[in-house]
């Protein structure tokens, strides 16, 4: 949801802690970005914040939410 990538992509990388499953969750993704250290995820965010602009989203959330359902 819009709201959901807000508080990932507007959140303050400093207070960011894993969560408790964190290493079990990395060895089935491997370095993807969902499991990165903060300090490798920090530039990959940058890069990604404009990709989820409202207009973006807009445009390309309800093919995201068809492929999350199927």
């Amino acid at each position: 949801s819009p709201a959901g990538m807000r508080d990932v992509l507007g959140r303050n990388d400093a207070s960011s802690d894993r969560c408790i499953i964190h290493e079990q969750v990395q060895e089935m993704a491997g370095d993807s970005l969902w499991v990165l250290p903060n300090e490798q995820w920090r530039p990959r965010k940058r890069a990604l914040a404009p990709v989820f602009t409202k207009l973006n989203v807009r445009a390309f959330g309800g093919h995201m939410s068809k492929a999350a359902q199927a």
